[in-house]
């Protein structure tokens, strides 16, 4: 347990020190920031929209809007770079669902088949199916829920990260979390 500590406080060191390298535009330290962080930014941004190709295009701008942004990122005791990466992400969903709101249209796109998967189509269409499910029931709850569920289960983040960036006690978080988890579970009950 205390090896497992020591680690996790060295990674955070190291990100620190990335983050001041990218601070003085050093393309190469935003490129092993970006790698870190991709998988988990696109994870929260695809399980919050439920369409890979604008989960793609809202990934690229959160890192750009990060990139453009990082002069204004300032450390915090106990307040990780992350945090501040997953509120942008955050904010930038959100300006997302408002302009989709304003435009008010309908992509045909979810029902499109992905042409490179054919030879499994079952299997695609299965994952798809659960995905959707999730998506859509992740749609249906209180958006603090919706975030605290995404962050934790699909991004993998600790309740003290999720606290932070929700802006929340870590009580509160797993009482989001539960709350949300329990509507989903209605909720794909209903639907199954």
């Amino acid at each position: 347990m205390i090896k497992k500590t020591f680690i996790k406080m060295d990674f955070k060191a190291d990100i620190e020190n990335l983050v001041e390298r990218v601070k003085k535009k050093d393309v190469d330290a935003f490129g092993e920031v970006f790698d870190l962080f991709l998988t988990p930014i696109f994870r929260f941004v695809f399980f919050r929209l439920g369409h890979q190709q604008d989960a793609e295009d809202l990934t690229e701008e959160i890192f750009l809007k990060s990139w453009k942004n990082i002069s204004f990122y300032q450390k915090k005791v106990n307040i990780p770079f992350s945090a501040w990466l997953f509120q942008i992400a955050k904010n930038t969903i959100t300006d997302f669902y408002r302009q989709k709101n304003k435009k008010n249209t309908i992509s045909l796109n979810e029902n499109e088949i992905d042409k490179k998967s054919e030879n499994n189509v079952f299997k695609k269409t299965e994952n798809d199916f659960d995905k959707k499910r999730i998506v859509q029931a992740l749609k249906k709850i209180p958006p603090l829920q919706a975030d605290a569920v995404t962050l934790k289960f699909f991004c993998e983040l600790s309740n003290q990260e999720i606290a932070q960036i929700l802006k929340k006690s870590e009580t509160a978080v797993r009482i989001l979390q539960s709350r949300g988890l329990k509507k989903l579970k209605e909720i794909i009950n209903e639907t199954s």
